[in-house]
């Protein structure tokens, strides 16, 4: 990751706007490979709560740009 990309990402984790973003309506039954369906029509978000945890954020309230940079890197 490049110290810009991770300026971008810590900027985007701190001023958000919204509690959800990614506002959905699947246009046909979807199955997840857990075996979980969406019915066609139903509604979906994706929440923003994670970005002020201070169990995935340390000190999640403190602008730190190279936050993403300085994180351990993880698989999957």
């Amino acid at each position: 990751m490049l110290e810009g990309d991770s300026l971008l990402k810590e900027s985007h984790r701190i001023h958000t706007r919204d509690i959800a973003t990614m506002r959905r309506v699947a246009d046909e039954n979807i199955q997840l490979s857990d075996g979980t369906v969406i019915p066609k029509g139903a509604f979906s978000i994706v929440l923003l709560n994670c970005f002020k945890d201070p169990s995935v954020y340390p000190d999640p309230e403190v602008f730190k740009p190279r936050r993403f940079l300085e994180m351990p890197q993880q698989t999957g």
